[in-house]
């Protein structure tokens, strides 16, 4: 089987070209973090890096390969004469089989994993043993589909003569996922106003410790700031309760994903009277 696999993305005539290939590198990021996360099927010491062999003239058209960065090939040598080339087979067998998948995103949390652990069951590196990590796989897969809906025409992906297009169909919450627990905190303080939505509802952007993106759940106190009733400057902190959920991985407790919300807002405080963070219970 080639190892060899094509990325072929077309793009409008009055395309910016740095928002064009910042996609591009986000696209070939998210490629790499699912070889990773497949690749740990197999053993946490192996690395991949997907490494352009060729890129071809007209629309963008990148050639690739899976390279595998490390490897312990001692242990997987007892049960597999060639690793090197039964990895890579495989990550190109299962990396089709997902984008295939994400055509029809239903039920897909369990398809995918099922789908990692057939190829793995039909091929010989079964027989060094291997342990499918879901939630990691899942959030791979959820990069990769949002990262191909950064393109104005959808990205197609070319595998042994077959092309399909990588959609953006699924979007990773770890709370629909097997195998994630999440933790709560709350604390009470005040948080720099980085980049406040004064007229929609989507994610404001706040400094605790650095900046992060939250969601206001205060629903009161948005429809007063939208009826003007509040005003908003410059430097103004929001003196408010936030809501840190963490969702961590139950197999080795690694942070998969953590969200942020206001859930209470006590008022805009000026930045001149600054009041101390406290952790609430």
């Amino acid at each position: 089987m080639s190892e060899r696999y094509e990325i072929h993305i077309t793009y409008k005539e009055d395309a910016s070209s740095y928002e064009t290939f910042k996609n591009v590198a986000s696209l070939m990021l998210a490629i790499d973090d699912l070889n990773n996360a497949i690749a740990k099927s197999f053993s946490e010491e192996i690395e991949t890096e997907a490494v352009i062999d060729e890129i071809a003239n007209g629309s963008i058209r990148i050639w690739l390969r899976d390279k595998l960065k490390s490897l312990p090939d001692d242990k997987l040598k007892a049960y597999v004469k060639e690793p090197r080339e039964a990895i890579a087979d495989l990550l190109v067998t299962i990396k089709r089989k997902i984008v295939k998948a994400l055509d029809n995103p239903e039920g897909i949390e369990s398809r995918v994993p099922q789908i990692v652990k057939e190829e793995i069951e039909n091929s010989e590196i079964k027989a060094a043993g291997y342990a499918v990590h879901k939630a990691k796989l899942l959030e791979s897969v959820g990069k990769l589909s949002n990262a191909a809906g950064s393109f104005d025409i959808p990205p197609t992906l070319l595998i042994e003569g077959e092309r399909m297009t990588i959609v953006n169909a699924y979007t990773f919450d770890p709370r629909n996922v097997e195998g994630v627990t999440m933790r709560e905190q709350h604390t009470r303080g005040t948080f720099v106003i980085k980049k406040p939505d004064l007229v929609g509802e989507s994610r404001w952007t706040i400094i605790f410790d650095r900046n992060i993106d939250v969601t206001i759940a205060d629903r009161e106190w948005l429809e007063r700031l939208h009826k003007r009733e509040i005003s908003i400057t410059p430097g103004d902190m929001l003196d408010a309760e936030l809501k840190i959920e963490t969702y961590l991985d139950e197999e080795d407790m690694s942070v998969i994903d953590t969200k942020y919300y206001i859930t209470k807002v006590y008022g805009i405080v000026p930045p001149s009277k600054p009041v101390m963070r406290q952790l609430i219970e």
